[in-house]
Parts: structure tokens; C-alpha cells; sequence
């Protein structure tokens, strides 16, 4: 069940992130990580924002999800993504 919710919510993410301009999965989510292809300005401002993910390599970045992953936070992350494609 942990697994299943944590895995869930990654997908979750990349759904609420499909479309946005400028940002796209590099790979299929297929576990518990999404894997982001976005400007390194967009990750530097989701960072200053207080979001902690990690840089794969590139401007490829890896955000993990656990199994106590909320829906409110999945889409708060989600939001401030939109909100600094914009910055």
C-alpha cells in the first residue's frame, strides 16, 4: 500500500504538470519519482520557493515521492511549478 501511494503520487505530479510551457517528463513515470526536464531558472526559483528535489544531470530533475505524500502538497509543488515558469 506504502509503495502504491507513493508511486500514485508521482504520477499525480506529472499530471498536474502536463502541459505547462517549457517543462516536460524526460521519462515515463514508472515509480515513485518524476523525472522533470525544465530550465535551471525555473528548478532555482521552485528552490528559493523551499521545494527540495534533485538534479539528475542537465536540466533534468528528480522529484521523489514517499508514502505519507499529501494531495494538497502535490499540488501546492505543482502550483509553484506553474507559478515560476512564469517568473
Amino acid at each position: 500500500d506504502n509503495a502504491r501511494h507513493a508511486n500514485a503520487s508521482a504520477l499525480a505530479f506529472a499530471q498536474a504538470i502536463d502541459g505547462l510551457e517549457g517543462v516536460e517528463l524526460a521519462w515515463p513515470v514508472q515509480s515513485n519519482a518524476a523525472f522533470v526536464l525544465m530550465p535551471e531558472r525555473v528548478a532555482n526559483a521552485l528552490r528559493a520557493r523551499g521545494w527540495r528535489f534533485y538534479t539528475q544531470f542537465g536540466n533534468v530533475y528528480r522529484f521523489m515521492f514517499a508514502w505519507d505524500a499529501q494531495a494538497d502538497s502535490i499540488a501546492a509543488l505543482a502550483a509553484d511549478l506553474r507559478h515560476s515558469i512564469r517568473e
